[in-house]
């Protein structure tokens, strides 16, 4: 290849690459399809480079517009063409993405199974960073597994190596990780050091971004906490911080935090307003994960103001895109707000319709809260609903997975499985 087409595809990926970070996706994705196009120039000499570069563009495709499926079969592609070498940080990126994916739509087992593919390659290359951060990717899935033991001791290992090697920024993000533990098992005042370590150290360095990121966390601390105030000043800079480095993502991402934060405080036409701008925006930039949480939250919304069919139809939305990206642990949150707009509207069908459909998704999925709360809302239905009076379709649904004959068969599965969680309201989903 000519040295001047070498530079502009490596300059072309890296613009791409920035492009990516900001959140101006479309323009990412333009300049990695220009850098594939003059690869393929001369398709053999550079199967790797376009392997690479394949690989490259996956990850704007599932950590940018959440179009999983697409980024499966780029990634798959790249990693063949660069099958020959498998000993590279590019092969290992590749493994790395398959794990995003599997971490996203909730396929657990495989996210483990390719980040420990990811880690073999990287120990193999001594690539001290790599480990690092594939480290920190298995504690995130232990930790949405509720595994805190092996959470907590990925998570510490990547700290350790991050002060071995002096790299503030992983260490901001291992302390960062380790908070998420604290957060989603609600030990807030653990978070809360964990968090303020992230800051402090994210402001020593001058690291924009993860001052950005610290901030947010901290806003959703004191947010559970009660304090407003403080969480609305902590999201107002994660704000402000976001519309400086141009990260569109980031502003929606404040804006449906900031919305939230007005919901709980009893401020619901000042929480829409936000809840469209996250909206907005997610759709501007083609983030569809975003959209389904704008949709849902604007859902929750019209819920809290009685207006049912405007609820029912951002909850359609908000569904449909969730089932779009496959992502099912936001399909299983969408079911749950259904069942409690039709139970609100004293519509028995269609509450027993998705508990039904929660059931059966739950059953396929390893995050088992879901499970108890659909055989909990089902034991209730027991006692309202008369057999005869189903559908045919959900009564062959219940017969043939022995949900019924109906209480015995209910206080069987209870007594087997409730052991926590009551559920409560409609719940507004705070991003991290």
């Amino acid at each position: 290849m000519k040295k001047n087409l070498e530079l502009f595809i490596k300059a072309l990926r890296e613009r791409a690459n920035i492009y990516c970070l900001i959140g101006k996706y479309d323009k990412g994705i333009d300049d990695f399809d220009s850098a594939l196009t003059h690869s393929r120039i001369e398709y053999e000499q550079n199967k790797k480079l376009i392997g690479e570069i394949l690989i490259e563009k996956a990850y704007i495709f599932v950590t940018g517009i959440s179009n999983y499926d697409e980024a499966k079969e780029l990634t798959t592609t790249g990693l063949r063409l660069l099958s020959t070498d498998t000993l590279t940080p590019s092969y290992a990126r590749g493994f790395n993405i398959l794990g995003i994916i599997g971490l996203r739509t909730g396929d657990y087992k495989n996210a483990i199974k390719e980040y420990k593919n990811a880690l073999k390659i990287h120990k193999k290359l001594n690539n001290i960073k790599g480990i690092c951060a594939t480290y920190i990717n298995i504690g995130t899935v232990y930790k949405n597994l509720g595994n805190r033991r092996l959470a907590l001791k990925y998570l510490n290992d990547a700290l350790t190596i991050s002060e071995e090697i002096k790299d503030m920024r992983f260490t901001t993000v291992a302390y960062n990780n380790i908070g998420n533990i604290y957060y989603y098992n609600k030990e807030f005042d653990k978070a809360l050091e964990y968090y303020s370590r992230h800051l402090k150290i994210s402001k020593r360095i001058g690291y924009k971004f993860g001052i950005g990121t610290a901030s947010n966390n901290l806003g959703l601390i004191y947010w559970e906490k009660k304090d407003f105030n403080k969480a609305l000043r902590y999201q107002r800079i994660k704000y402000n911080i976001s519309k400086e480095l141009g990260h569109q993502r980031g502003i929606g991402m404040a804006a449906s935090n900031i919305g939230s934060i007005y919901m709980d405080k009893g401020q619901s036409k000042k929480s829409s307003k936000y809840f469209d701008t996250h909206l907005r925006i997610s759709k501007k930039i083609g983030y569809k994960r975003g959209i389904g949480v704008a949709s849902i939250n604007l859902g929750t919304v019209s819920f809290v103001m009685k207006d049912y069919k405007k609820a029912e139809m951002y909850f359609e939305n908000s569904l449909a895109i969730f089932k779009e990206i496959n992502e099912e642990t936001s399909i299983m949150e969408n079911y749950m707000v259904f069942i409690q707009l039709y139970k609100e509207t004293n519509d028995d069908i269609k509450t027993l319709k998705y508990c039904v459909e929660l059931y059966l998704l739950s059953n396929n999925n390893e995050v088992k809260r879901f499970k108890i709360l659909a055989l909990k809302e089902l034991s209730v239905l027991a006692n309202k609903i008369s057999i005869k009076d189903l559908p045919g379709e959900i009564k062959k649904i219940l017969l043939k997975e022995k949900v019924i004959h109906w209480k015995v068969t209910m206080e069987k599965i209870l007594q087997d499985l409730v052991t926590h969680s009551k559920k409560k309201g409609l719940q507004k989903k705070p991003l991290k």
